[in-house]
């Protein structure tokens, strides 16, 4: 724990590495001395199932217990104060602390331990059957913890793709690490090649999306590799998607070219025009960070061609926002920004549309267009929901930008403070590894306005 700012800030995983220190080990140990070996191996049992534990698991998913009664037992352990009863019916538990699970979960032999996993998975399944996508998580925990590494792999990936879906990104991340750890304890591996591309990918949009460019990076070059090596024009072409996009983040934009100029030349004629169309897109933000406006048009033309005729949405909106907000607005051409920033917002008011990185930059957009023409309620207005998006996902990287438009919005604002404020809260995540287009740009206007608010004092 640290102060910062005059805020106490917690280390979340420093906290979790931390261990029970010793002596408060063998204490809890010496309570487990005092209870029968019935109720020490009932409660063994229990902490395999998870801090909080009903009759029924423990019935049948552990039938193998070497306890005759099973109410005495439990009752044994309300007594020792080691777990209470949570609820009446179906009767329910939860152990007293959670340092006593943890005590008692590392007091038992691996050997036993993973059998006892297996059969608390294996009698999960057989309850809630293949079609309980809500029980993936706690099954793949289970045999997240066993050698049956086929069975793990197969609900850890089902449980990773539905998190991915229901935007549950840390979730995600952890159950696609969680797969690939069973993946690679395969012997038949390397057959897996499509399991393999398709957990790099995901884990890589998701990596994205959190701002982590290297270790998205390097899952989309995996997956890259991978596919070309199979000569997969699909999955090549998702890969070079996905690594052309975090290039485009990482200034890295020629290398992004030659990426989005292998789907355009070489694969358009092999894969969806979708794909095509995303690449396009890219090709045409990279081409507009380098000046190369002309060529920029004609990609964003043409994605907007393929797009309209694939009858896709999403990468309508997409092209829409990035052809305003990178393009036009990089002009100074204000009308054509507010023409596909306004398209955008109309698709985006009928579409599922999962990109909450593009939404950021759409309404970052729409409040910049406002503030230009001084419509100060409505870029407030903009304002506000792109700061509610930050509040909900891990998209960081963006909050420079956003402090950068509060702060010309507070330029009206008698207050000098408050703009001021804006420009030092934007600087902490460009120091944090946010896009380093942004941060350069956001660094350089934050110099200007230093230059501009000395004068101010000095006249």
């Amino acid at each position: 724990m640290v102060q910062l700012n005059g805020y106490l800030v917690v280390d979340e995983e420093a906290l979790v590495g931390l261990k029970i220190p010793e002596s408060v080990q063998s204490l809890l140990l010496s309570r487990l001395d005092r209870i029968s070996a019935e109720a020490r191996t009932l409660l063994q049992a229990s902490a395999v199932i998870g801090r909080e534990f009903d009759r029924q698991t423990l019935q049948y998913a552990l039938m193998g217990l070497p306890v005759r009664n099973m109410a005495a037992a439990l009752e044994e352990l309300i007594t020792a104060r080691l777990i209470r009863q949570v609820v009446k019916e179906p009767p329910t538990y939860i152990f007293q602390d959670e340092a006593i699970q943890e005590v008692v979960y590392e007091s038992i032999p691996y050997a036993r331990r993973q059998r006892w996993h297996a059969s608390v998975a294996d009698w999960l399944v057989a309850t809630h059957g293949r079609h309980a996508k809500a029980t993936y998580p706690l099954i793949a925990y289970h045999y997240g913890r066993t050698d049956l590494h086929e069975r793990g792999l197969e609900f850890a990936l089902g449980a990773a793709d539905e998190a991915f879906a229901q935007q549950s990104a840390q979730s995600a991340l952890e159950l696609y690490g969680q797969a690939e750890m069973h993946l690679a304890a395969l012997p038949n591996s390397a057959a897996l090649w499509v399991t393999a591309v398709h957990i790099w990918l995901r884990r890589g949009e998701l990596l994205r999306q959190a701002g982590k460019f290297e270790l998205a990076i390097n899952d989309a070059r995996q997956a890259a590799r991978l596919a070309r090596e199979q000569r997969d024009a699909l999955r090549a072409a998702l890969s070079y998607n996905l690594l052309a996009r975090l290039l485009v983040h990482t200034a890295a934009c020629s290398e992004a070219l030659e990426l989005t100029g292998l789907i355009t030349h070489g694969l358009a004629n092999h894969i969806p025009l979708s794909e095509v169309g995303h690449a396009l897109v890219t090709q045409g933000e990279a081409q507009s960070y380098l000046g190369q406006f002309v060529p920029a048009r004609a990609s964003f033309g043409r994605a907007l061609d393929l797009f309209t005729q694939a009858e896709d949405h999403s990468g309508l909106i997409r092209t829409h926002i990035v052809f305003g907000y990178e393009y036009a607005s990089m002009l100074g051409d204000w009308v054509e920004a507010r023409r596909h920033l306004e398209n955008a917002q109309r698709l985006l008011s009928h579409t599922s549309f999962k990109d909450a990185l593009e939404v950021m930059r759409l309404w970052l957009g729409l409040a910049q267009l406002e503030l230009r023409r001084g419509s100060r309620p409505q870029a407030e207005a903009h304002l506000a929901t792109a700061a509610h998006l930050l509040q909900g996902g891990s998209i960081n990287w963006w909050r420079p930008t956003l402090l950068y438009y509060q702060a010309i919005y507070k330029l009206g604002v008698p207050e000098v403070d408050g703009r001021g404020g804006c420009w030092k809260r934007g600087k902490r995540p460009c120091k944090k590894g946010a896009i380093p287009i942004i941060c350069r740009s956001f660094c350089s206007i934050w110099r200007i306005w230093r230059r501009m608010w000395w004068r101010s004092i000095a006249t």
